[in-house]
């Protein structure tokens, strides 16, 4: 069990890493190429994939490479709002950037702010068995902590500084 914290740690460290360096993101190709178009809600420009399942590191380096985020949400309707946009597609599991950071012992976006607990539903996060590192949207539209090596939806976002001045 040391063996697993240290080397979500590791990660954790690793992420932290990879994804400051998303300050060099350039919004004027940030979404080209990507399978399907981009959809526009009123909070924020997501991609929407339901036909890839996708670890939750492959789901943050698809998103990379197309210029985009891991989604993070900022508010309970932000979370709903994205959510609802999902109701076409089986109503399906999707990867957020949250992320259990070891060294400060909490939930964690990818941009380093914390997640809320008030965006878990009930009884999460859990950490079960201690393995589940990672936080997904679920069918109640809330998040629940699950392990990083299984496999579920993409939801990317336009970074905040291509759509907000």
């Amino acid at each position: 069990m040391p063996k697993m914290k240290v080397l979500f740690s590791l990660i954790a460290l690793l992420y932290i890493g990879i994804t400051s360096s998303l300050a060099q993101i350039n919004c004027n190709h940030a979404g080209q190429g990507l399978p399907h178009p981009m959809v526009e809600l009123s909070t924020g420009k997501y991609y929407i994939d339901d036909k890839s399942f996708p670890t939750w590191n492959e789901t943050r380096l698809f998103c990379e490479n197309f210029g985009l985020e891991q989604v993070t949400f900022d508010s309970v309707e932000e979370m709903q709002v994205v959510w609802d946009a999902t109701a076409g597609s089986q109503r399906a599991n999707y990867w957020t950037s949250g992320f259990y950071d070891e060294i400060q012992g909490i939930y964690t976006w990818s941009n380093g702010k914390p997640v809320p607990l008030e965006f878990f539903t009930a009884g999460e996060p859990n950490e079960a068995g201690g393995v589940e590192r990672t936080a997904v949207v679920l069918k109640n539209a809330t998040l629940y902590d699950i392990r990083a090596e299984l496999f579920y939806h993409i939801i990317c976002e336009l970074p905040e500084k291509c759509y907000k001045p």
